[in-house]
């Protein structure tokens, strides 16, 4: 893979995840299949992946198919008393967001923040 980018999106804020799906989708459209894509998802943005709560699921699971990862931190889940069940079912459970986002930015991901 020639390239590698993370979105983090940690708001609820309607207008901010609009510009990630649509900044992922620009990415996808500009760079398949040279990329890699992660949607990095905690705090408040847990309502964007809780299957009760998110009215952008349809939306998130064409993003999956064309293959983006899309994970939310345990700890956002945790503090907020929400279960793993609770999360859509092609969204991975990681232990800690940022650590997550170090990890893979010392892989040499591109990091974006929405």
């Amino acid at each position: 893979m020639k390239y590698k980018a993370l979105f983090q999106l940690n708001t609820a804020a309607p207008t901010s995840g609009k510009t990630a799906l649509r900044q992922i989708n620009n990415a996808l459209d500009a760079l398949q299949p040279e990329v890699l894509i992660q949607l990095v998802v905690h705090g408040e943005g847990l309502a964007w992946v809780l299957r009760d709560d998110t009215p952008f699921a349809s939306q998130l699971l064409e993003l999956y198919h064309k293959g983006v990862k899309i994970v939310v931190c345990q700890n956002s889940l945790a503090s907020r008393q929400i279960t793993d069940e609770e999360v859509l079912p092609f969204v991975q459970v990681v232990p800690s967001a940022v650590a997550y986002l170090i990890q893979h930015q010392q892989e040499g991901w591109s990091y974006l923040k929405v």
